[in-house]
């Protein structure tokens, strides 16, 4: 499960199963990187196995991709997790109503679950699910990590898998932890999901006999995912505390895997209950990075170092002839088990197969226990414990669970120009917090100091409008103890056209436009990029350009006789990109001389039928 060699991609896991397509998907997650999350769509339009070649923000593959499934996403993140970044993507206007920020009940915990849902179809086949557990955030971070993969198929039977269940409940119940309502798609993907996961018939993975999901945090009383005999316990978990370690180790023979600074917070009584030791991971043990899979693609916009640190939350317990394997979001802290929402999920297997021995997996080299050393007095006389600063995380939060509003007001002088307020309602004695604000599409130089008033930024470009501001928060005048996070605002009084700039900013001149839309009638779109990378690179060397892709007026009419589904999406491109005007400089008159005559045959065509 972490053996170095044997590490999943989460791209690769959202790829559709062969001949399937992504109808709708639900994602949670605890952080959210915004370019993070864009990179999804590569996976579902199977096109991340060509964002090595295509390494930006606006290439075509990632344009399309976002184009098409931005509203079939609905992701669900803790409020104050949104990450700011380093440059703002424009594809995350997209976005904006696929995101919903919500809060755990218990106002002392935090959403901390991470799961994908996804549901696949394909013309004249079942409707196909898959469920991702992993232990990562929506985020780059390369810790060590684990992913469960869950597939199924939705079964044509009325009775329910009762084991489903817990799993269905949650995924229904996620629009009420909203701070604010979400949109009706959203609701609705949850409700219709939820109903039909109730029926899907998981494939369980090799080597285990049984499932079980434990959602933990919302909705009154749970089961304790440890209810079970038990006789030896392995514990892997980043973050720990004494109370939970010592409740988990009571009784039978344990081992703990953390990390060094948190291991020193803890007194030697509660260590001294783990009787077969307690373990850090190796750092001389990470493989270079050139031991990744040659597949692992991340559009690395960001530098992408070794894996390095523990995320992975894994606990395993012999019982018998028989192993449980609980993997999931949830630490082994008191605020895990009591205050936050998490989700664990039970397998249970032969002990001989999955068992513990199976996953230390002593003498291979690319085993769990090749990565680990034992946790020393040395270790805790020499390392500084992580700081902890509740202040600054109480401050953050009470900023991120407040209702954000941002006003647009246009400019009196005609000019496209435009002014945003921002305002929080009973905001003004929210935090002590000295903070200042600033929408993400702006540079930090634009940031004003906040005060729980209204807020205004003057001088606004159409594309400089978001709901996202970026909150930079101080406490006790020390920037020392500070941290930046984003909040999601209502925008009001946006203009309707926002979506046609976009567009004509993405596709800036005539020839990649064409580009585009030979991509969007290409029938192996995967091969066409290919094809234009290639093209490019000959283009470069040689003063010319080509691939065997058909010219855009070959494309057209082949959709028109196979796939006039095509044109359709063609149709509903061309018209955001004229807007109201029906008239724009990409779209001249040689090219309405191709694409008129075309789509007023397929408009008589689809008449007569």
């Amino acid at each position: 499960m972490l053996a170095p060699h044997d590490r999943q991609v989460i791209l690769h896991a959202l790829r559709p199963p062969g001949g399937y397509r992504l109808d709708r998907a639900i994602a949670t997650t605890y952080t959210l990187d915004l370019v993070a999350l864009l990179l999804a769509p590569l996976a579902f339009s199977l096109f991340d196995a060509a964002a090595d070649r295509e390494k930006s923000l606006d290439s075509l593959a990632l344009i399309r991709a976002v184009r098409e499934h931005s509203s079939r996403i609905s992701v669900f993140c803790q409020a104050e997790g949104i990450a700011c970044p380093a440059r703002y993507p424009l594809l995350a206007q997209y976005l904006e109503g696929s995101i919903v920020p919500v809060k755990a009940p218990n106002d002392a915990g935090v959403f901390h679950v991470k799961l994908w849902v996804l549901r696949f179809v394909a013309d004249g086949a079942p409707v196909r699910y898959r469920v991702l557990v992993p232990s990562r955030n929506l985020t780059f971070d390369r810790s060590w990590d684990t992913l469960l993969v869950l597939d199924g198929t939705l079964a044509d039977r009325q009775r329910a898998f009762a084991r489903n269940h817990p799993l269905a409940d949650f995924v229904a119940a996620l629009p009420s932890l909203a701070l604010t309502p979400p949109n009706a798609r959203v609701v609705n993907d949850c409700v219709e999901l939820a109903e039909e996961l109730r029926r899907v018939d998981f494939e369980l993975p090799e080597g285990f006999d049984e499932l079980a999901f434990f959602p933990l945090g919302y909705g009154g009383r749970q089961r304790d995912p440890f209810d079970e005999r038990m006789e030896r316990l392995l514990v892997i978990s980043p973050f720990v505390s004494s109370a939970r370690l010592r409740s988990l180790s009571e009784g039978v023979r344990a081992m703990l895997v953390s990390r060094l600074e948190w291991l020193v917070r803890l007194p030697a009584s509660t260590l001294g209950g783990f009787s077969e030791g307690v373990f850090v991971l190796d750092e001389a043990a990470t493989p270079d990075e050139d031991e990744d899979s040659e597949d692992e693609v991340t559009l690395a916009l960001p530098e992408r170092p070794p894996p390095h640190g523990l995320h992975a939350k894994v606990y395993v317990a012999d019982a018998g002839w028989d192993a449980h394997v609980w993997t999931g979001s949830a630490n082994a802290t008191d605020a895990a088990f009591g205050q936050n929402v998490e989700l664990l999920v039970k397998l249970t297997g032969r002990k001989s197969k999955v068992g513990i021995e199976r996953m230390l997996d002593e003498g291979n080299p690319a085993s769990l226990r090749a990565l680990l050393r034992a946790y020393t007095a040395t270790d805790a006389d020499n390392t500084t414990p992580e700081p902890i600063d509740p202040e600054l995380d109480r401050a953050a939060r009470v900023l991120a669970t407040l209702c954000w509003r941002a006003a647009v007001r246009a400019a009196s002088d005609g000019l496209e120009r435009y002014s945003v307020t921002l305002s929080a309602a009973g905001a003004s004695s929210a935090t002590a917090a000295d903070v200042v604000a600033w929408p993400i599409t702006l540079p930090r130089g634009r940031a004003r100091a906040w005060d729980g008033g209204p807020l205004t930024f003057d001088d606004c470009s159409l594309e400089a409008l978001t709901p996202f501001f970026a909150l930079h928060v101080t406490v006790a005048g020390d920037d020392s103890r500070s941290t930046t996070l984003v909040v999601q605002a209502e925008l009001d009084g946006a203009p309707e056209h926002r979506g046609q700039r976009l567009l004509q900013n993405l596709f800036h001149d005539p020839r990649r436009l064409v580009q585009f839309l030979e991509l969007m009638l290409s029938t192996d779109p995967l091969r066409h990029l290919t094809e234009e990378h290639e093209a490019g690179e000959r283009s470069i060397r040689n003063g010319q350009h080509g691939g065997s892709e058909p010219p855009l007026f070959e494309l057209l009419m082949r959709a028109l006789a196979r796939n006039p589904y095509q044109l359709d999406q063609m149709k509903t491109l061309l018209d955001e990109i004229r807007g109201t005007s029906g008239d724009h400089p990409l779209l001249d008159q040689e090219f309405d001389r191709i694409w008129q005559p075309i789509w007023q045959a397929h408009v008589e065509r689809r008449g007569r039928v």
